[in-house]
């Protein structure tokens, strides 16, 4: 009894390791991390595959549970119609972020006369279908780089001064904009127009 009894919690585990694999991660996503772990010199072990994409699948939980998947992708939003980041963004409820609310700020827009082109259109629309894992990967050097400011913000419980927050604040700023005009430059359109159809005309 107790053997089986093992075995149903076993099953159970790997049952609930899988579906937060599946739920959090793409296939395009799981291939990409299997195969920087296969470039990695640290040696496999029996199941290391299955533990290192629930690793990965438990970070992206993390990501959009806290809130930065539907600001990260706002913000590239914003930036790519030239408008400054809008805490609309955090209004969404569904923290996995869809091209809804997107279609609503361009209609919007379209209302006071913006418009928009067709290569504007297509890197918008790539850019909200993007995977929680690639965004939270293109900004992990952001992360990074914030990390390191933790000890230095120590000092502003005795400096009047707030410029060094500002300063912080200002950089993940930059670094994010360089992040987004480096995608821009890179991604690929499968074929132009797809942006209007897939946000006004689906």
């Amino acid at each position: 009894m107790k053997i089986c009894g093992a075995v149903e919690v076993e099953q159970a585990q790997n049952e609930h390791v899988q579906k937060v694999i599946d739920q959090y991660l793409t296939e395009e996503d799981k291939d990409l991390i299997c195969s920087k772990k296969s470039l990695s010199s640290i040696r496999s072990f029996p199941g290391s595959e299955l533990f290192h994409l629930y690793s990965e699948a438990n970070k992206v939980k993390e990501f959009c549970e806290n809130g930065h998947l539907k600001n990260v992708k706002g913000f590239g939003v914003d930036y790519l119609i030239h408008r400054s980041f809008s805490n609309d963004w955090c209004d969404i409820e569904d923290f996995c972020f869809s091209e809804g609310r997107t279609t609503e700020i361009l209609l919007d827009y379209l209302d006071e006369g913006y418009t928009f082109s067709d290569d504007q259109l297509d890197k918008i629309y790539a850019w909200v279908m993007m995977s929680p894992y690639a965004l939270m990967s293109m900004t992990e050097p952001i992360r990074k780089q914030l990390c390191r400011t933790v000890e230095l913000l120590w000092d502003l419980c005795v400096m009047k001064s707030k410029a060094f927050a500002t300063q912080s604040n200002e950089t993940a700023q930059t670094m994010m904009r360089d992040v987004i005009n480096h995608w821009s430059e890179t991604v690929v359109i499968p074929h132009k127009g797809i942006g209007r159809k897939k946000l006004f005309e689906d």
